[in-house]
């Protein structure tokens, strides 16, 4: 019987985690996870170093505490924890995102003015004084980020992240899931949360800049076929003080740069340019952004016309990996795998375009 004061929940990944490599648990980074089937040196060194110290048939345990334990419960646990690491996107290259405050190019931040950040009703509080503040938590002591992890120090939501962009005075463009696996009455469109100077972020929010979903004008959410993934949504009113972005249906090209605004995360509104487009399909392209779980239904814009050519809607499930000292964002080690078109999957402007005429 596990001692009735006494809660895994108390114990932290890395403790939990060391455990079970101790236990034996060689193997649990692909099977317990399913996160990073690559594995890392410093966990293989780790687990050489454990086995020299701990005798396993002695010494079941390296902690008291864990000792009343089962294997399996620990992995229950384990699992509970880490399942929010698990649906996200990574980087390609080097690491572009950039706050608000460092847009220069004034037809980049236009565009930014138009980007909205999802989240559900409960993830904001009405202040009573004209504001709302968003439900924030430190990015990364909640994600057990290395130190060195860009924005460590940044507010984050606390609660579903989405992303949205405005496309009319009360139409909101995102992904189909995000509308599918939500009930409108939930959801908010909150513009305004981003850096607004080196030592402000902005996390009070306007009432004014805060709106609801009023209905689905039209969505799309193919799990096969064409895989088309897009929503708009008409706003409880008329959208002020707001610009919005314009959809385009060009000729997207192999290599075609490309840049995207969200909300990876939850957190204050990020602009990644420095990527291109590594393939086209028939209702998406690929490209090599640095996109995150969260930055779903972010616009993706051409760089030479700064209009929209895509949604961002699927990419790979490896925002994080374990570094020795903490998580550090996924870095891609190349744009391809097998002569395949690698990135993130971006329904394009051009499916919303054509069914909206």
């Amino acid at each position: 019987m596990c001692p009735k004061k006494l809660s895994l929940k108390n114990f932290d990944i890395h403790t939990l985690d060391k455990e079970l490599i101790a236990r034996g648990a060689e193997e649990s980074w692909a099977i317990r996870f399913n996160f990073d089937t690559t594995g890392t040196y410093a966990r293989e060194e780790m687990i050489d170093r454990l086995k020299e110290i701990y005798d396993q048939q002695n010494v079941p345990s390296i902690n008291p505490e864990l000792e009343p334990f089962t294997f399996e419960q620990i992995i229950k646990v384990m699992h509970r924890k880490i399942d929010i690491l698990q649906k996200g996107r990574g980087l390609r290259g080097e690491d572009d995102r950039r706050d608000y405050n460092q847009i220069k190019d004034s037809r980049i931040k236009k565009n930014a003015d138009s980007v909205a950040m999802i989240c559900l009703k409960d993830n904001l509080i009405d202040k009573g004084n004209g504001f709302m503040e968003i439900r924030t938590q430190n990015y990364g002591k909640t994600f057990y980020l290395s130190g060195s992890e860009p924005f460590f120090d940044q507010p984050v939501l606390k609660g579903y992240p989405a992303t949205g962009f405005l496309i009319g005075e009360d139409r909101i463009a995102t992904a189909g899931h995000v509308v599918c696996d939500n009930r409108k009455e939930n959801l908010r469109f909150v513009f305004g949360f981003r850096k607004k100077s080196k030592k402000k972020i902005i996390t009070e929010i306007p009432v004014n800049d805060v709106y609801c979903a009023e209905s689905v004008i039209f969505s799309q959410c193919k799990r096969s076929g064409n895989f088309s993934d897009w929503a708009v949504i008409k706003l409880d009113r008329k959208v002020t003080g707001h610009a919005f972005s314009v959809l385009s249906d060009e000729k997207i090209n192999f290599d075609q740069p490309v840049y995207v605004m969200g909300y990876p995360w939850g957190l204050p509104l990020k602009y990644a340019p420095g990527a291109t487009v590594q393939g086209i399909m028939d209702a998406f392209l690929v490209a090599d952004l640095d996109v995150y779980c969260g930055n779903s239904g972010s616009p993706v814009y051409s760089t030479s016309t700064n209009k929209v050519v895509g949604i961002v809607v699927r990419g790979d499930n490896k925002d994080f990996r374990w570094d020795g000292n903490g998580y550090r964002s996924f870095v891609y080690p190349q744009a391809f795998k097998r002569g395949i078109p690698d990135g993130a999957e971006c329904t394009l402007a051009s499916e919303i375009i054509g069914h909206m005429k």
